[in-house]
């Protein structure tokens, strides 16, 4: 299963890459877009890990050779692609900067690609120079602007690192929503949408995994049927959503079906909301009766759970859809309310006085 997904993944990253790179071979960003997403498309898959494994298990005598090879090999890929990943999200699609401040993010996107092909023991090799340590680097800069205990007591090296992972991600989505809202013309603005969902995506996903863990502890416990479950369910909601961010570059650069972009937005928002809506729901329905009714493995409870979800499924779903085109569209969302207002104005202009 698992095998099977990574397929998919590579062969998505590289099949998108190379298209885009048959039709628009005479644009630098989309021949930037492309690069990266065949490096992307490779690195920390289970084929990249294969082979560190395999290196691993090479002889003692042999090891320095295969497994350094193989270790920063991997590594190096990763790194550059995160490069050319966050560089594809300043530059699109028009090839310059916007806002300007994003060269100084490109900064920190080099300094954690530096991070990234450094691998996961931190030491980035500058051979004949020796090693570099990120952690000590990243210690030393924060000390000197007067945060070393931000990294060394409250988050550490890993949290530090996580920081400004999320920070260059968000970077790159605010990059793209700033095109969108000052820059960027009626063709550009989808092709900016398209991007944009593309990225948010994935980023949603592994924001809610750990809440997803906090909330259902029984469902991660080693040895559940249930935590098997919810780690193959993980794996695939984690997988498709990575998915979508070359199948969103290649709609926004080939301009195929790029207007359908917001009737995707609008029902991601709908049944996004939705689900988070309904177990909320279902969560402080068990808990208040739990609390309530201490007694364990009472079924009636999960009806009466069941059943109230079930209950104000659709009237939730018709508000939240409300809700949803409100959002998106404004007052064209409520047609009937905007004939409703038209009529009115229509009436008091032709009134007599």
């Amino acid at each position: 299963y698992y095998l099977a997904f990574n397929v998919v993944y590579v062969l998505t990253f590289w099949a998108i890459a190379v298209l885009i790179f048959w039709k628009k071979s005479d644009d630098l960003v989309a021949l930037l877009v492309s690069l990266a997403l065949l490096t992307l498309g490779v690195a920390n898959t289970i084929f990249s890990n294969t082979a560190f494994a395999a290196a691993t298990n090479v002889p003692q005598g042999q090891h320095s050779v295969h497994f350094d090879i193989v270790r920063y090999a991997d590594s190096t890929v990763t790194g550059v692609g995160f490069l050319l990943f966050g560089l594809s999200f300043y530059l699109f699609p028009d090839g310059r900067f916007v806002p300007r401040w994003t060269r100084w993010a490109t900064i920190g996107t080099v300094i954690f690609a530096l991070k990234l092909a450094a691998g996961s023991s931190g030491y980035l090799m500058l051979s004949p120079f020796g090693t570099f340590s990120f952690g000590s680097w990243m210690s030393t800069v924060y000390g000197t602007f007067g945060f070393g205990w931000w990294v060394e007591d409250v988050i550490g090296y890993s949290g530090s690192v996580t920081a400004l992972e999320f920070g260059l991600l968000g970077a790159m989505l605010f990059a793209q929503i700033y095109r969108y809202a000052r820059v960027s013309g009626p063709l550009e603005r989808q092709q900016n949408k398209w991007v944009v969902f593309g990225l948010t995506a994935p980023i949603v996903v592994y924001a809610v995994k750990p809440l997803a863990m906090a909330v259902f502890q029984a469902l991660v416990s080693p040895g559940i049927t249930a935590g098997l479950l919810y780690g193959l369910v993980s794996m695939t909601v984690t997988i498709f959503s990575l998915l979508l961010v070359p199948l969103s570059f290649g709609v926004a650069i080939l301009r195929y079906r790029l207007w359908d972009i917001d009737i995707i937005i609008n029902r991601t928002l709908l049944y996004g909301a939705l689900t988070m809506s309904v177990i909320a729901l279902y969560v402080l329905v068990v808990g208040g009766f739990g609390t309530l009714f201490p007694a364990r493995g009472n079924p009636a409870v999960s009806l009466l759970a069941t059943g109230l979800v079930a209950l104000l499924f659709h009237p939730l779903r018709v508000r939240l859809q409300r809700g949803v085109n409100r959002l998106m569209y404004g007052e064209r969302g409520e047609p009937y309310a905007v004939l409703s207002r038209l009529r009115e104005r229509l009436e008091a202009t032709i009134a007599p006085k």
